[in-house]
């Protein structure tokens, strides 16, 4: 197969604080990515994230793998513009089964409601987690403004597993249920109904893009309801083919420098 251009993949620096201790590189998703794409014809390299060089083959030309905040360090590297956040489609709202809002830090604890908060702009700023009364021990330690802005939803209660959806180009490549610590769950087979959601789903999420994850599961009522939906940049491998994989982040970093 004749050699492509490079794949720059996101490895062990020294300066790497995150980094998982079982993978080559900085993940074993990253892992993942680097097999697919050697398989698809790529030369892999490696990169530190915290240094303060790039590789000298990185370009437009070059997909890149690596952790949220790395990736968009290697876009604005290369004059790209970084892609909006977005957990949740408007598109998709439907699809939900819970009260889905914007607010603050602010609102959230003068409210002193128990609601699920996640970061609104700033994917991984912090994990998205329980905030019972309004409070959360997160915005004290990060030191969070009251106007710094939230997704909120109401804590729900799932029935099954999450089921990762693998999307590139419109259409679904791949499913793995999702291994978590707090769904003990054995997977469960799609009926023909939850299918049928599925594709209710990507075709209303109209301004998807080019490669993309969502995350599904049960809810307590047995309908099947999205939880978020993730970039195909950095959304984690849970068992499709490496091909599939490399090929998913090549959609999407194909669609992103050529904005």
């Amino acid at each position: 197969m004749k050699t492509k251009k490079a794949a720059i993949i996101q490895a062990k620096g020294k300066s790497t604080l995150y980094g998982d201790p079982e993978a080559k590189f900085w993940s074993r998703s990253c892992d993942s990515a680097a097999i697919g794409f050697e398989r698809l014809g790529y030369k892999v390299v490696g990169y530190d994230s915290m240094a303060s060089d790039f590789p000298t083959c990185l370009s437009r030309d070059t997909p890149v793998r690596g952790s949220v905040q790395s990736f968009r360090r290697v876009l604005a590297h290369l004059g790209v513009k970084a892609p909006m956040n977005v957990d949740i489609p408007e598109e998709l709202m439907g699809f939900t089964g819970r009260r889905v809002w914007k607010s603050t830090v602010g609102e959230v604890r003068t409210r002193a409601v128990t609601v699920f908060v996640k970061p609104l702009l700033f994917q991984k700023d912090f994990s998205g987690h329980t905030a019972y009364g309004g409070n959360s021990s997160v915005f004290s330690t990060l030191n969070l403004p009251k106007s710094y802005p939230l997704l909120c939803q109401d804590p729900t209660l799932f029935q099954g597993g999450e089921l990762r959806v693998y999307v590139v180009e419109g259409k679904i490549v791949g499913k793995r249920f999702m291994p978590t610590d707090y769904m003990r769950e054995k997977p469960w087979p799609l009926s023909t109904l939850e299918n049928s959601t599925l594709k209710a789903m990507l075709a209303a999420y109209k301004s998807q893009p080019a490669g993309f994850c969502m995350d599904v599961t049960r809810s307590s009522s047995g309908q099947l309801v999205l939880i978020e939906v993730n970039e195909g940049f950095s959304c984690g491998n849970y068992g499709i083919p490496h091909e599939l994989f490399a090929k998913m982040i090549e959609a999407r970093w194909e669609e992103l420098v050529s904005r």
